[in-house]
């Protein structure tokens, strides 16, 4: 048997079903898109953020600490500098400033390393621990010699004078940050399944990809609607477009008009059942306790 729809409905089915495909391929991109988001999220893991990069695991107090003694040790070694090589040679100031800067850059470097081994003594064997202690023993022994030229050629300081000042400038500069370098001790973190929230970019695609299948289940029950308007009820079309609306994938299309063939075959195909359940896989993917396509799920039409 075949349909009994006047012309006109035929062209608005018609144009129903040509919007389908459009939509169908938008939600399908979206979904797409959201699926591969999800797919690199899950395999990045858990990155260190802005914080923790910054403070190095140590807190905010010893990394101002830190950074206070590192300044200050910095501007120190600096000065000295300038007035050493005034007293050796005629140098632009700009350029004295360096060998200071750099002996204090490769003192707090390597006190910094040396801090670290402090709080991880079983991760790392004896040659990996005894490594960043010999450089920070190399840096201090540079920072030493030089503040003991400072003192016995510009100031005219005894030798064992400028040793012992020299020990203790270098001394309490090292020990300083090494106390403040040193990380603050670990706690256990507690691991959940949906610790990490979603980025701004990622809510984004979850709220696009949900519009677009809202829409397209919209429209693919206003098509059904209009086609089942259209047609007998005691049809073998209406057969198949009921058991299309219970969400059968492949109902048998024997025996029926080439019209009816086309447009029952578009509305199979156009679905909106598959593409809900790509996007809740992809959200669960996220780690979000529920799915988000509640709202997409709108009443099947009779």
């Amino acid at each position: 048997m075949t349909s009994h729809a006047p012309p006109h409905s035929r062209w608005l089915i018609r144009e129903s079903i040509d919007r389908l495909a459009a939509s169908h391929d938008a939600v399908t991109v979206a979904v797409d898109a959201l699926t591969r988001s999800a797919v690199l999220r899950s395999s990045a893991g858990d990155g260190p953020t802005i914080r923790q990069r910054i403070t190095g695991g140590r807190g905010w107090s010893r990394t101002i600490w830190f950074g206070a003694a590192t300044l200050l040790t910095g501007l120190f070694m600096a000065w000295i500098s300038v007035r050493l090589l005034r007293h050796l040679s005629v140098a632009p100031d700009v350029v004295a400033v360096l060998p200071g800067l750099l002996l204090t850059l490769g003192l707090a470097v390597t006190a910094r390393q040396a801090a670290k081994s402090l709080g991880r003594p079983s991760e790392s064997g004896t040659s990996a621990a005894v490594v960043p202690w010999t450089l920070l023993a190399a840096a201090a022994i540079g920072s030493f010699a030089w503040i003991t030229l400072w003192l016995v050629l510009t100031t005219g300081t005894a030798a064992w004078a400028a040793v012992t000042g020299g020990v203790a400038l270098v001394a309490a500069a090292a020990a300083g940050m090494l106390a403040s370098a040193r990380p603050a001790e670990a706690q256990p973190a507690v691991v959940t399944p949906n610790a990490r929230p979603l980025p701004r970019r990622l809510r984004a695609q979850r709220r696009r990809a949900q519009r677009r299948l809202r829409d397209h289940t919209r429209a693919w029950n206003l098509a059904a609607h209009q086609y089942g308007a259209a047609i007998d009820g005691s049809d073998e079309a209406a057969d198949v477009l009921v058991r299309l609306l219970a969400d059968d994938a492949d109902p048998p299309l024997d025996g029926i008009d080439p019209y009816d063939t086309l447009i029952l075959t578009a509305l199979c195909k156009y679905r909106p059942a598959p593409l809900t359940a790509s996007f809740d896989a992809a959200v669960r993917s996220l780690h979000d306790e529920t799915p988000h396509s509640v709202d997409a799920q709108e009443a099947p039409a009779r």
